[in-house]
């Protein structure tokens, strides 16, 4: 794991690291408010991203989603976290479940194919690193 950068407000963290073995960039987007991911989105258009869908109530008001974008530190994977007070209870799901969608992005980049009636290793296991480091954020 390499850390690329950090960002910590009241409001925000943003974390953006790289798993080396599969040579992809993640970047944490964890709000704990309106005005963190308004913070978030003037940062990912600083980085070149210019989505106007992440500016819609669909992305803001969601307990999280996962998306991947090409920006100046290269091709990302994005993960946002909505920690406001009203989702707070349902975090470490929605964690768990935006981890799902990460790791089914990082191995379809790769080429890691989900196979029926397989133990499917690579996945269980960048499975477990990435929830075991995000939730640790």
């Amino acid at each position: 794991m390499k850390i690329l950068s950090k960002y910590k407000s009241k409001d925000l963290l943003i974390h953006l690291f790289e798993i080396p073995i599969y040579d992809s960039r993640i970047c944490l987007i964890k709000y704990e408010n309106n005005k963190g991911y308004e913070d978030a989105i003037k940062w990912l258009e600083k980085s070149g991203l210019k989505d106007e869908s992440y500016k819609t109530d669909e992305y803001r008001y969601a307990y999280g989603f996962v998306d991947k974008q090409k920006t100046k530190h290269g091709f990302l994977h994005l993960v946002f976290m909505n920690n406001c007070k009203e989702y707070k209870h349902a975090y470490k799901n929605t964690l768990a479940h935006e981890n799902f969608h990460l790791v089914h992005n990082i191995c379809k980049h790769h080429g890691i194919e989900f196979i029926d009636d397989n133990a499917n290793e690579p996945q269980a296991y960048l499975t477990g690193y990435l929830f075991s480091y995000l939730s640790t954020l």
